[in-house]
C-alpha cells in the first residue's frame, strides 16, 4: 500500500502543490464523489466534489482490493495560478452532548479537543416532549476526552414573540456545540479579501456585507464596535464572523467574541476599505458620507476607524 500510495505521488510531483486524499475499507467499488475523504488536505470533512470547488484538480485515482473491501485513493494537484487557501482545521459544523456535572453556571460535555469561546445552547425537553433552549454554553477548558463549560442565561435568537423560561441547565440536557456557525458575517479589506475567503469556506453561508454596511448606516456609526457586530449576529442569527487582517484570517465566535481559529491568507492586495469592502445603493447620507461613485462608505477626520488593520487588530485583542 505504502508504495503504491508514493507511486501515485511521484506520477504528479510536476504540479506546484499535491496531495493525497482516501477512504478505506468500503464494501464496494462504486466512487461516491460526496462522501468526505481522510488525509492532511481533505481533513475527513471534504469529498471529491468539494476539492473540485476549491480549486483542486482530480489527476488520479485507484481503489485496491483488500480482502472483500477497498480503499478508495485519490490524487489531487493544484497549480501556483490556481492555488488556493485550505479552509481551517478547526470544525464548524454543529456537534451535540449531554450535559454532566451541573452547577448553577457550569457543566461538562464528553466532546473533547475544543477552542476556548466555541459555544453552543442547552436545549432542554419538558413534560409535554417540547424542546426550549434554557441557556447558553462557551467552552472555558478542554482535554482530549471532554470539556468545561460556562453556562449564561442569554438569548441566543433576538426574537420578542418568543417566551423566556425559568428553567435552569440540568444533568442531561442536551447542549448544542457551534449553534449557528454555518451562517457567517465576512469583514474583508477588499474584494480579492472576499474572494479568496468565500472560496476557500465555499460551505459557510456568508450574509451579504452590505446588510451590515446598512446596519451601521441606521446606527449612525462608522466604528462597528464589538457590541454592534453581536447586536447584528444575534438579529441575524449569525454564529461566526470572519475576519481578514493583513494577511490572516481570523474566525470569531459570535456569542463570546473569541477567536476560536486563525490561519494565514494569501491575498497579494493590501488596499484596504473602510470600514470594510461593502458595495451598496440607494443609501441616503447619514452620520458619515457616502461615495457615490465607487459605492463605497467613506470617513471624515473624525471617524474612530482610521486604519483598518489596526482597528480590528485592537477589537479582536490580538
Amino acid at each position: 500500500m505504502k508504495l503504491l500510495i508514493s507511486a501515485l505521488v511521484l506520477l504528479t510531483s510536476a504540479f506546484s502543490q499535491t496531495t493525497l486524499c482516501y477512504k478505506k475499507n468500503i464494501q464496494n467499488t462504486i466512487v461516491q464523489k460526496n462522501m468526505p475523504l481522510d488525509g492532511k488536505d481533505c481533513q475527513s470533512r471534504f469529498s471529491v466534489n468539494d476539492m473540485i470547488k476549491m480549486g483542486w484538480k482530480l489527476t488520479d485515482s485507484k481503489i485496491v482490493n483488500k480482502n472483500g473491501s477497498f480503499d478508495h485513493l485519490y490524487i489531487f494537484n493544484v497549480s501556483n495560478e490556481d492555488a488556493i487557501n485550505i479552509p481551517s482545521t478547526i470544525n464548524l459544523a454543529y456537534q451535540k452532548a449531554l450535559l454532566s456535572d451541573v452547577t448553577t453556571n457550569s457543566a461538562k460535555i464528553a466532546i473533547g479537543d475544543l477552542k476556548k469561546g466555541q459555544s453552543g445552547i442547552v436545549v432542554h425537553k419538558t413534560m409535554d416532549n417540547k424542546s426550549i433552549i434554557v441557556s447558553t454554553g462557551e467552552v472555558v477548558s478542554s482535554s482530549t476526552n471532554g470539556s468545561v463549560l460556562k453556562l449564561t442565561k442569554k438569548d441566543m435568537i433576538s426574537q420578542d414573540a418568543i417566551p423566556t423560561t425559568k428553567i435552569m441547565p440540568q444533568n442531561g440536557d442536551l447542549f448544542v456545540l457551534n449553534h449557528l456557525y454555518g451562517t457567517s458575517l465576512l469583514i474583508a479589506p477588499n474584494m480579492k479579501a472576499k474572494k479568496v475567503v468565500s472560496k476557500s469556506f465555499f460551505k459557510q453561508n456568508f450574509l451579504s456585507e452590505d446588510f451590515f454596511a446598512t446596519f451601521l448606516k441606521l446606527k449612525e456609526t462608522p466604528s462597528p464596535s464589538k457590541e454592534i457586530i453581536q447586536e447584528f449576529c444575534n438579529t441575524h442569527q449569525i454564529g461566526t464572523i470572519f475576519v481578514v487582517i493583513s494577511d490572516t484570517l481570523y474566525i470569531v465566535d459570535a456569542n463570546s467574541f473569541k477567536v476560536i481559529d486563525s490561519q494565514e491568507l494569501t491575498v497579494d492586495d493590501s488596499t484596504t476599505n473602510l470600514p470594510f469592502y461593502t458595495r451598496i445603493e440607494n443609501i441616503e447620507s447619514g452620520f458619515f458620507d457616502f461615495d457615490l461613485d465607487f459605492n463605497y462608505f467613506s470617513f471624515g477626520e473624525n471617524s474612530k476607524l482610521t486604519n483598518y488593520n489596526k482597528y480590528y487588530s485592537n477589537l479582536l485583542g490580538l
